[in-house]
């Protein structure tokens, strides 16, 4: 059972060493202006307006990502200088992928547009009488943002909200906040109201089940299980009665189907030594002797290590190990497996965004803790319920490995 546990705990720790893609982008840019408008709706969901103009300083621009609150969102509309539009969300990132009408290149610039309906974001808190938004628009690890603009549109009078931060300001029912932001900077703004009454009674719903939590055991025991039948096998008799016989102990009708291909097309093949192994347990446990010219021959069937072999590895009498030689009854396994990762996009060659915790340009958002070989210090940043954004496309420039 040690033995199980060990090749369990060594796979699991495998899938933690896989190299995560780190990507560099294509070109270096700076966002002149970044706007988020948001309209909560009677139904519980935000319409959401994303602006950004950019500025191209080197290399070349042809689409970028914008991370969105959350995944459970809908894109409406898209305006500026944007071709196309879609749901990149993926693995542990949410966003939009926006494709350029042009692949912009240094000194150009270039406004994007996209208005969204995005589910999931405001939470009612009934128990507390009050509902509540708490967003941090999408951040990006590689060029600063002049100039940040987040703006509520509320359904109900400002005097019933607590906000933090405090709005750099308030007209009529228009909140405002405003910032700029350096690269991987990010901010977060919490608004909560004890006025409900633009809300819809939220529909009863029962407890959210979750798959993961069935096929996670399930693969982990499915995966002791077959670790547990290995071991027993490879630590019982390890002898060719194993798998040479299926339920009856019939082999005649397969070595006669060995004999008749050997005869047509085989009669020049040399023996591997994987053949002429298994041909020399199989006399040996049968105690078999050769005729005059050196012929073997089971219940009048000629045999030879081809043919022996040939009937022995195919179904149904394969059984486990037989691709593998054995030298008078004991097993022995070898070989090597890898895992290969690639990921591939428009523009670029990696697309990695479900890796990443922090914006990079287009595609593929690094790591907070590694962009352009700097570290920011996490003290300095707000962290929030958005995903990051991401901006123009990008290269896979090298793989880390935990």
């Amino acid at each position: 059972m040690r033995r199980v546990l060990l090749i369990t705990a060594v796979f699991l720790i495998t899938l933690t060493l896989l190299p995560i893609p780190i990507c560099a982008d294509t070109g270096t840019y700076e966002i002149l202006n970044y706007t988020v408008e948001l309209t909560p709706s009677s139904d519980g969901s935000v319409n959401m307006t994303y602006y950004q103009e950019w500025l191209c300083t080197g290399g070349h621009i042809p689409w970028v990502t914008v991370g969105t609150a959350n995944s459970n969102f809908d894109i409406t509309s898209t305006g500026g200088n944007v071709e196309s539009a879609r749901d990149d969300s993926s693995g542990g990132w949410q966003g939009v992928y926006l494709t350029l009408d042009k692949d912009y290149t240094s000194g150009e610039t270039f406004a994007i547009s996209f208005s969204i309906i995005q589910r999931n974001l405001l939470e009612r808190l009934t128990n507390e009488g009050k509902w509540r938004i708490d967003f941090t628009p999408g951040w990006y690890d590689n060029c600063v943002t002049d100039n940040l603009t987040i703006t509520l549109d509320s359904p109900v009078p400002v005097s019933s909200y607590n906000f933090a931060p405090q709005p750099a300001q308030v007209i009529d029912n228009i909140v405002t906040w405003q910032t700029s932001l350096d690269r991987g900077d990010r901010f977060n703004v919490r608004m909560e109201s004890y006025d409900g009454s633009f809300l819809q009674p939220a529909e009863p719903t029962g407890p959210s089940f979750n798959w993961w939590w069935v096929l996670i055991p399930t693969f982990i025991v499915g995966l002791l299980i077959v670790g547990f039948v290995r071991s027993r096998k490879r630590e019982g008799p390890s002898t060719s009665e194993e798998y040479i016989f299926d339920e009856k102990g019939n082999l005649d009708d397969r070595l006669k189907e060995a004999k008749e291909k050997w005869d047509k097309d085989k009669k020049d093949t040399k023996f591997s030594d994987i053949e002429q192994a298994r041909f020399d347990e199989f006399v040996d446990e049968k105690k078999l002797e050769s005729d005059v010219n050196g012929n073997y021959f089971y219940n009048g069937n000629f045999i030879n290590p081809w043919i022996l072999f040939w009937a022995l590895t195919s179904l149904p009498y394969r059984k486990p190990n037989m691709d593998v030689a054995t030298t008078r009854g004991a097993a022995t396994r070898g070989g090597s497996s890898c895992v290969a990762v690639s990921c591939a996009c428009v523009a670029c060659a990696c697309a990695c965004a479900c890796a990443c915790a922090g914006g990079g340009a287009a595609g593929c958002a690094k790591k907070l803790d590694y962009y352009d070989g700097i570290e920011p210090g996490e003290a300095d940043h707000i962290r929030g319920n958005s995903n990051p954004a991401s901006g123009s496309g990008e290269e896979n420039t090298k793989a880390k490995s935990a």
